[in-house]
């Protein structure tokens, strides 16, 4: 009977060839995971840095200016419902002037799942510092913080009508529509309220009168946020007379003094015209002159007319027969600070003047 019999120095070959290719599975598995270890971090890395805050802000103030708007708007997270969108278009932007031209970010300052970014935006040689505030919605990968823009709400145009009627208003060639004078009590809307990005923006009326102009204003806005009331870019449209209603203003003044003239009376109803008179005397041949009229001006509107006053008094004199008893004696006396201060109203062709101090 024959025994198979092992050669020793060949099993000991096996089991050092066994072992070795365990070794070589264990290094390559370890490399394995150092590998997806480092792609993991590195992952994370490129994640964190892309979702940084300051990378967000970059983001976003860089696309505002290269006048990408409504990108900006939605990265952002787009603005309260119900506001007027109309000045947040890349082509209303464009037609502004004055624009962000770049921008500079500080140190982002961090506390309880919050982020400030200080920022600086430039226009033209004006620099201004804010602070645009973040907050970490959630974690990406349960370990890499998600940032978002918190109260990032706008500074705004703000747009005031002072005058008699509804104006038909533009703002860098965007149709806003009718807008009612401040005062009014007609169905349109009184001013307008339009969020905006840093820039100026010019308004104007469209709506033409043959008594007055309504010259155009520029909204100024330096901010990004609107954290400030006080950062809204206001533009206040007045209403002037032109050549023709401050011809018919001027006259309507004049026709103010010579009617109290004419009355031929004392105390002229409806004047100012107080002479010192003695109350026991009776006066007759009562006769008013005007030697100058006072030099007025035209104001703005104040709500219920254009406003006038005078910057030169005129010059009166009155005379009368005063009668005490059987005694009668021609008298004389001379106004030489006769002023005016009041509004006028022009319309369809007349100019009604009303003075504002307490008439007789």
């Amino acid at each position: 009977m024959s025994t198979a019999h092992i050669d020793e120095p060949a099993r000991h070959s096996g089991n050092r060839a066994t072992r070795r290719y365990w070794w070589v599975w264990i290094v390559g598995a370890m490399s394995l995971l150092a590998l997806l270890a480092g792609g993991i971090s590195a992952g994370l890395l490129y994640e964190k840095q892309r979702l940084a805050p300051d990378r967000l802000v970059a983001d976003y103030l860089r696309l505002v200016v290269d006048g990408r708007i409504e990108e900006a708007v939605s990265l952002s997270g787009g603005v309260e419902d119900g506001l007027d969108t109309r000045l947040l278009t890349d082509e209303t932007y464009a037609a502004a002037s004055n624009r962000v031209s770049d921008f500079a970010i500080g140190t982002v300052e961090y506390s309880a799942g919050r982020a400030v970014g200080p920022v600086k935006i430039r226009q033209a040689s004006t620099t201004t510092e804010q602070r645009i505030q973040l907050a970490s919605s959630s974690k990406e990968f349960g370990l890499v913080d998600v940032w978002r823009f918190e109260n990032v709400g706008l500074a705004s145009v703000r747009v005031a009508v002072f005058g008699p009627d509804v104006q038909d208003m533009m703002v860098n060639g965007e149709d806003l529509g009718k807008i009612g004078p401040v005062g009014s009590t007609g169905p349109e809307r009184q001013g307008l309220t339009l969020p905006a990005f840093p820039g100026d923006y010019e308004i104007g009326s469209t709506t033409v009168n043959v008594y007055y102009d309504v010259a155009p204003a520029t909204a100024s806005i330096a901010a990004i946020t609107g954290e400030d009331a006080e950062q809204a870019g206001r533009a206040s449209l007045h209403a002037q007379l032109n050549a023709v209603g401050e011809a018919l203003a001027q006259n309507a003044v004049a026709s103010y003094f010579d009617g109290c003239l004419a009355q031929g009376v004392m105390v002229p109803v409806g004047c100012t015209f107080n002479p010192s008179i003695d109350p026991g005397a009776m006066y007759s041949n009562v006769t008013w002159q005007q030697q100058a009229l006072p030099t007025t001006r035209i104001g703005d509107w104040d709500g219920l007319g254009w406003t006038v006053d005078s910057y030169n008094d005129g010059r009166f004199t009155l005379e009368a027969d005063a009668s005490v008893g059987a005694s009668t004696q021609r008298l004389t006396w001379t106004f030489t600070t006769m002023n005016v201060y009041g509004r006028v109203i022009v319309t369809d062709g007349i100019a009604v003047f009303t003075d504002y101090r307490k008439l007789n």
